[in-house]
């Protein structure tokens, strides 16, 4: 499993670390179409001169996601060795747990539900051993480069229409 989950990863990052996926970057503003703007990555590093200079910023850009890229391919094969992944939920009552269980996941156990509970709710932590077929590391990849969220989310994006299986919920 881990010289698959490896190739998977390596063709992710392949077709990231491209002039296409950093021309995206630049039009959008954005590693991912949920994250948050560069132009913090600019301001968080004092490069907000070189942020208005088009040619600067593509060559950050580019460093900044080639550099980055190791580091999340080291993360990903540590957090995906045992298979687990968790996503933290909000509902009434544990009746009306669904099936479809979304493609937003978390390799970190300590996960918590993303929106604000307004106490009529229950929180529950929902586990699965994945699949790593069902896992779209470009959109994980991408999540992960995000200057905000992306270290500290531990994001796990499934392909959209993936069946997973309860391993356990427990409640929080």
């Amino acid at each position: 499993m881990y010289l698959i989950l490896q190739e998977k990863i390596n063709e992710a990052i392949k077709e990231l670390n491209s002039d296409k996926y950093i021309s995206e970057v630049l039009s959008t503003s954005k590693f991912c179409h949920h994250g948050s703007d560069i132009i913090y990555y600019f301001e968080e590093n004092d490069l907000i001169k070189e942020y208005a200079n088009s040619k600067s910023r593509k060559n950050i850009i580019s460093k900044y996601i080639e550099d980055k890229l190791k580091s999340i391919k080291k993360e990903l094969l540590e957090e995906l060795k045992e298979g687990k992944l968790y996503r933290s939920i909000l509902i009434e009552k544990i009746k009306k747990l669904k099936d479809d269980f979304g493609i937003f996941w978390s390799s970190n156990k300590n996960t918590a539900a993303c929106v604000q509970n307004n106490n009529d709710l229950n929180e529950y932590l929902l586990e699965i051993n994945v699949n790593i077929n069902q896992i779209d590391f470009v959109e994980t990849i991408k999540s992960r480069l995000d200057v905000i969220h992306g270290e500290r989310e531990f994001e796990i994006q499934l392909y959209k229409g993936s069946i997973v299986e309860l391993d356990s919920f427990t409640l929080v």
